[in-house]
Parts: C-alpha cells; structure tokens; sequence
C-alpha cells in the first residue's frame, strides 16, 4: 500500500511538473515583434534632428503604441519624453528625432528610444554630437585647399 501510494505521488508530481513546464513555456514564449523601427542616422547634431527620422511600422494590427525616450546621465538613464497613444495602429510610419522630443531641447548626449505596441517592442540608440567649431583664420586657408 505504501508503495503504491509512493508511486502515484511520483506520478502525480511529474505530471503536475510537465502541466506547469507546458503551461509556463506556452505563457512565457516571446511572441514576434510587432513592431519594426530604424533610424535614419544614429550619430548627428543637435541642428540635424529636424531631418533625421524615425521609420517605424506595425506587423499586427494594435491597440496601443507608446515611447520612452531616455538619456544617459553616468550610469543611469533619465527620461526625457514618455508618449503613450491608444488607437488603431498598422502599417509604416515617419516620425523626425524632433517631433520624438516633442518641445524638449535636443543636448548632447548618447540616447535610448523604446518603442512598444500591444505585443512587443524595439529599442534604438542614438547620439547627438557637438558641432564643429566654425572655420576662422588661417587654418581655414588651408583646409579649403
């Protein structure tokens, strides 16, 4: 009696255990991407930001598209847009890296953009360098050829 009592709680436990793997790898499986996204350049000036853009589109039709814009100050990430928009979103879409932030002034800085819909996300990088000192005096002479 014992030993069969030992042997159902064996069996019940590895079927519980191959439910619970069924179920966990079912839930916990990454679904495709959603959304697809690029930007034109990733290194520009701050000048350039009004035609440097943003080209994104949904695979699946969804109900939610949202971004995160954020810059990293040391070792953290401060943020500097959060946009989220409910609708009917699929198919490309064109947005520049100045409309991301939306008023905000555009520094330099190396940057994080996260893009998410109803099932996924992408996330970009960018920088925004300093611009070059103008050409003054003799130096430009001789640059210029």
């Amino acid at each position: 009696m014992l030993k069969c009592l030992r042997r159902v709680g064996i069996i019940s436990m590895a079927v519980a255990l191959l439910f619970g793997l069924t179920v966990t790898s079912t839930v916990a499986a990454p679904s495709s991407a959603a959304i697809s996204a690029h930007l034109t350049k990733t290194t520009f000036k701050s000048s350039k930001a009004g035609s440097v853009k943003l080209i994104y589109s949904f695979s699946t039709r969804s109900t939610t598209f949202s971004y995160v814009l954020s810059i990293k100050k040391g070792k953290k990430w401060r943020t500097v847009k959060s946009v989220k928009k409910k609708g009917s979103f699929l198919g490309s879409k064109t947005m520049t890296v100045k409309k991301i932030f939306a008023g905000k002034p555009v520094k330099i800085g190396s940057y994080k953009l996260v893009l998410s819909v109803d099932r996924g996300h992408k996330t970009l990088g960018f920088k925004v360098i300093k611009p070059s000192p103008p050409c003054t005096g003799d130096a430009c002479w001789y640059s210029q050829g």
